[in-house]
Formats: C-alpha cells, sequence, structure tokens
C-alpha cells in the first residue's frame, strides 16, 4: 500500500516578500538581515501550523 504525503505552503507571498526583505536589508545593513532573517524563521517554527499544510493521502 503507497502512502502518499503533501505539503502545501499556505502564505506563498510571506515567503517572497521576507526574502526580498531580508536580500534588500542585505545590501545595506547585513547585521539587520541577519536579524530579521532570525525572526522569520523563529516565526516559521513556532507556527508551522499557520504556514505549512500536511497532507497524508493512502
Amino acid at each position: 500500500m503507497n502512502k502518499v504525503i503533501k505539503l502545501y505552503c499556505k502564505k506563498k507571498w510571506f515567503y517572497h516578500l521576507a526574502v526580498f526583505k531580508i536580500r534588500f536589508q542585505y545590501l545595506f545593513n547585513k547585521e539587520k538581515a541577519l536579524q530579521t532573517y532570525l525572526l522569520v524563521i523563529n516565526d516559521i517554527e513556532t507556527n508551522i501550523e499557520k504556514y505549512i499544510s500536511i497532507k497524508l493521502r493512502r
């Protein structure tokens, strides 16, 4: 019996905006870009169900 696991990103615009913001900040202030990166990663880790949906089909 095969099982299929699908991961869905619920808020794709959030990822695109965060990556753009971090890259832009990196051009001018590398420390601020690192802080923003850590804030985004921390938010995703604490609210994983808000950003990623996992579906299992049998």
